[in-house]
């Protein structure tokens, strides 16, 4: 049997150290990406999504497939949801949708920011709620949602009511209320 020359060995043990040591940083990175919360859709697939009730509270997000002979239809994206949410906004900066709860449900309460991904993952963004009597009186649920590019954040309102509220996606935190004019 051939052995190596001792001042080979030192140097082949400390490659085979570096190379063990960066395979276990590759494989723990990937374990906490997965982990990691709901994945970002693809912005380069441009997609329309609606979030369509079924036995509300169990809510689907559907994405509209266009066929090869142009015909249209929603198809699900992931299963149903546990809990009502609505004011869908998609997020340019970060590629995810956003939705308020409109009912507690699946450990989450009224009014939670969601942060919604493929196969309609979701998780809560801080600990803020916005439920429709913070809109003004005679709101139901808040229902519209708009992502704003220019500054980063989300802006979301009640139907017909005066008040708009502007939110940061990355806190859920409210950045300020906006009063509306009637006119």
């Amino acid at each position: 049997m051939l052995k190596s020359p001792p001042s080979l060995r030192r140097p082949r043990a400390a490659l085979l150290a570096c190379g063990v040591l960066l395979a276990s940083l590759f494989v723990t990175a990937g374990s906490a990406q997965a982990g990691a919360g709901p994945m970002a859709f693809d912005p380069n697939d441009p997609t329309v999504f609606v979030s369509r009730g079924q036995n509300i509270p169990n809510i689907n997000l559907a994405r509209l497939v266009v066929d090869g002979a142009g015909a249209a239809d929603f198809e699900f994206e992931g299963g149903p949801s546990a809990t009502d949410y609505n004011a869908l906004m998609y997020n340019t900066e970060d590629n995810f949708l956003y939705a308020i709860t409109n009912a507690a449900g699946d450990d989450l309460p009224e009014g939670a920011l969601l942060r919604i991904g493929q196969t309609a993952d979701l998780e809560r963004v801080g600990t803020e709620t916005y439920v429709a009597a913070d809109f003004g009186a005679g709101s139901t649920i808040v229902d519209q949602g708009a992502y704003n590019p220019d500054d980063g954040n989300l802006y979301v309102l009640s139907s017909g009511r005066p008040t708009m509220i502007i939110i940061d996606p990355d806190t859920g935190d409210e950045v300020d209320t906006v009063t509306l004019s009637q006119t």
